[in-house]
């Protein structure tokens, strides 16, 4: 009876930590352009919600925010412009006043998916990518694909005369981020956008020719002019080349000339899918399952982790995979939680005080881990159990990949991970904790996330628009036991910085991956030097250890098969309802 009431206690707090809400979209008659009357009333509504659901606004007036610069500029436009706006334009200006209110990546304006793939947006016929060099700026931006119109590797000079230094200047101005590598890292899709290019500069809002033209530099400094068309988004041949609609979010694959198995994740979702490649995967690291051409058994002696296409999701999927690697216990991150009103209503649980300290979570306002009558903590010992619960069963394994221990140099390790701007959510976090427990090393570039960051997210239909307001209500930080403290540190900066050139593009070389494999001869490295085992006694061993004996083990949760469903369910982004 006590596990069976643990086990559904757990699925609810799942289901108030880890969903995002979701706003049931009113109906509102959607036009063309918002005249001034519905370009204020939006305006209020999103600053309306912000005030009373943000977790950066829980101490802040309305009074207050319509003071600042940034919004005082954006009612500035309204009333003195006196003109109507697309709800393209109306959303990058949103943006940018989040911008200079918060810097918080998570928190912006967005153009519903609907209308992105529908006839009225068109898409630039090129596959336009920024060269990270793991510094603030770009190196230059690139075409990666082979096209009518240019070649994988040629150099964007300007598009309709706008510059890409232009162009990055105004990404910077106008997309909600912590740091500049979440720009070099945004998708491709999006740089080629009508909306985006209306942005730039390159085409009027509301309209744009048929054809764009562009001025290129290939190889040999040769200068060259293409018309590119614009195309609805089932023409792109980006998407048909680069396969952005059809590719797995994970898989992996087996490098036996380097002895190295490489698992790629472009997406946290910890789901039936993910969990079978994830055990099929090791299945074949651990037991040498795979053969080659020759018929030879192989060992594979290194594993790489790639996170560099990775925006994020379940930070389930972390504990999940290093569940299969031999290493002490770990540090994961802690939560702080605004409970306004609005969430109170989407999520009871977050407000229900009784149900919460089941989990040794403590919302007395006299206690430590209450900040206010708002705000209260989940410690990384609670959110090690809630994650670990749903691993200790879904996940099993018998033998585990011996980790070489890494110097403070971060010499001498066999699991690598990497990443790129892309890199962000609860992929920084995965890289993070990956990093700051000396697990592995780090390759690539800086990722786009900082921490601590905002999260638990609420979506919300702004009015009279065809945009949706996604807005932060709790904060995520470092545990006091990770490397560097807890607030202090920002985004990851790998331990190995690996750039892209134009030469790599050139070339279709995976330079980060290659600077791996250059590292790592067949024989190379052994596994003499394994990190500590852990306890064979605790189920879930890797997560940090709770001295709280208000919180009940993971091996004392029982989950279901029908559980496990809901659970996977929720843990997948379940959307919840609330609309103006």
């Amino acid at each position: 009876m006590v596990v069976e009431m643990i086990t559904h206690v757990l699925i609810v707090l799942l289901l108030a930590l880890l969903t995002v809400p979701h706003a049931t979209m009113a109906q509102f008659s959607i036009k063309h352009t918002l005249d001034i009357d519905e370009q204020m009333n939006a305006l209020y509504a999103v600053l309306n919600v912000t005030v009373s659901t943000a977790f950066v606004t829980y101490n802040t007036t309305m009074q207050e925010i319509e003071s600042t610069e940034a919004v005082q500029a954006v009612l500035q436009d309204i009333e003195e412009g006196h003109q109507n706006k697309t709800h393209d334009e109306f959303s990058f200006m949103l943006n940018q006043m989040l911008q200079n209110l918060y810097q918080d990546a998570h928190f912006h304006v967005e153009v519903t998916e609907e209308a992105t793939l529908g006839e009225n947006y068109q898409y630039l016929d090129l596959c336009l990518t920024w060269l990270e060099q793991g510094t603030t700026m770009p190196a230059g931006l690139v075409n990666t694909c082979q096209t009518d119109y240019a070649d994988i590797g040629d150099l964007i000079v300007d598009i309709n005369g706008i510059t890409p230094e232009i162009m990055f200047e105004r990404l910077r101005a106008t997309i909600p981020h912590e740091n500049t590598f979440l720009l070099q890292g945004l998708p491709v899709s999006w740089l080629v956008r009508t909306d985006f290019l209306a942005m730039f500069g390159v085409v009027p809002w509301g309209s744009a020719p048929q054809n764009i033209p562009v001025t290129l530099r290939r190889s040999g400094n040769i200068l060259t002019y293409a018309n590119v068309p614009l195309v609805t988004h089932s023409n792109r041949t980006s998407s048909s080349i680069n396969n952005e609609d059809g590719e797995d979010f994970v898989s992996y694959q087996l490098l036996e000339n380097s002895s190295t198995a490489v698992f790629t994740l472009n997406e946290c979702i910890y789901d039936e899918t993910f969990t079978s490649v994830l055990t099929e995967f090791w299945n074949k690291v651990l037991t040498n399952e795979d053969e080659n051409e020759d018929g030879d058994i192989l060992a594979f002696k290194t594993v790489v982790l790639d996170l560099r296409k990775n925006i994020g999701g379940d930070a389930t999927v972390i504990p999940a995979f290093l569940k299969y690697l031999d290493i002490p216990p770990y540090s994961l991150f802690q939560v702080e939680q605004r409970t306004s009103p609005l969430l109170c209503d989407l999520m009871p649980m977050l407000c229900d005080r009784a149900f919460l300290s089941q989990f040794g979570i403590v919302t007395d306002n006299n206690a430590s881990q209450v900040l206010n009558d708002e705000l209260y903590q989940v410690s990384s010992q609670v959110i090690g159990l809630l994650l670990g619960a749903q691993v200790v069963d879904e996940v099993q394994t018998n033998k585990k990949f011996p980790v070489t221990t890494t110097t403070s140099s971060g010499q001498k390790s066999n699991f690598f991970v990497l990443t790129s701007g892309t890199t962000f959510s609860s992929a920084h976090m995965f890289a993070m904790v990956v990093q700051d427990n000396g697990i592995g090393r780090v390759v690539g570039t800086p990722t786009g996330s900082i921490l601590p960051m905002h999260g638990n997210l609420v979506r919300v239909p702004v009015p009279h628009t065809n945009l949706t307001l996604i807005l932060t209500t709790s904060l995520t930080a470092k545990d006091e036991s990770h490397a560097g403290g807890g607030h202090n540190d920002v985004n990851v900066i790998p331990d190995q910085v690996v750039g892209t050139t134009f030469e790599d593009v050139q070339s279709s070389l995976d330079p980060q991956l290659q600077w791996v494999l250059d590292q790592v001869q067949p024989n190379d490295i052994d596994t003499g030097t394994a990190a500590p085992s852990p306890s064979s006694s605790s189920p879930i061993s890797t997560l940090p250890t709770s001295t709280s004996s208000a919180l009940p083990s993971p091996s004392m949760i029982t989950l279901t098969g029908a559980a496990r469903h809901v659970v996977s369910c929720i843990l997948s982004l379940t959307i919840m309802t609330w609309s103006f």
